[in-house]
């Protein structure tokens, strides 16, 4: 979620200077320049977009190594803007992981890693979604994706969190369905 704040930045010409995950759920990316409401609304759809990737690399058994193998060295890149201890080592061990998985496991076991991931980052970004729904509907002041794109371009954080889940969804049917329709 962090990240794809982040790289939504750096692609949007701004600066990616850090990011923080808390142990008990949340975090904060800290960036400069850039179109900020791309980057607001990065996060959430971002999460599902880059499962819904995984899960279509996943197909083609040429690309599955080096996919894995570029994402570890994305996350090892990554965890280099963290700013604690607890992400640091969560990314770094992440990639240990995924990395070394591509040396010792054949297509099979590349596969269900990268079916895995996709699943975990859907999962996460789901629920991620429902719970600044919740917050959206509930709470003020929480400094949600949603409250600070309410302050960007008006409307309500729950009409900003309902258009991240619009967004969000639509983005995974497309990619998935892309997935099916492929030849194998």
């Amino acid at each position: 979620h962090e990240l794809c704040h982040g790289v939504a930045s750096l692609v949007t010409g701004g600066e990616f200077r850090q990011f923080r995950v808390h142990p008990s759920g949340g975090g904060l990316c800290l960036i400069s320049g850039g179109n900020s409401k791309i980057i607001a609304s990065a996060g959430y759809v971002g999460t599902v977009m880059l499962g819904a990737i995984c899960l279509a690399h996943s197909i083609d058994q040429g690309q599955l190594t080096s996919v894995i193998r570029i994402t570890a060295v994305l996350l090892v890149i990554s965890t280099i803007k963290a700013g604690d201890l607890h992400t640091a080592v969560v990314g770094i061990v992440t990639a240990a992981v995924l990395g070394l998985s591509t040396f010792w496991s054949d297509a099979a076991v590349a596969r269900i890693m990268m079916n895995l991931m996709g699943v975990i980052l859907i999962w996460q970004g789901v629920g991620a979604l429902k719970v600044l729904f919740q917050i959206s509907v509930m709470e003020k002041n929480t400094g949600s994706d949603a409250e600070v794109m309410a302050h960007l371009a008006g409307r309500s954080p729950l009409h900003w969190a309902i258009v991240f889940v619009g967004i969000a969804a639509i983005v995974l049917i497309l990619l998935v369905t892309v997935v099916f329709k492929s030849p194998v």
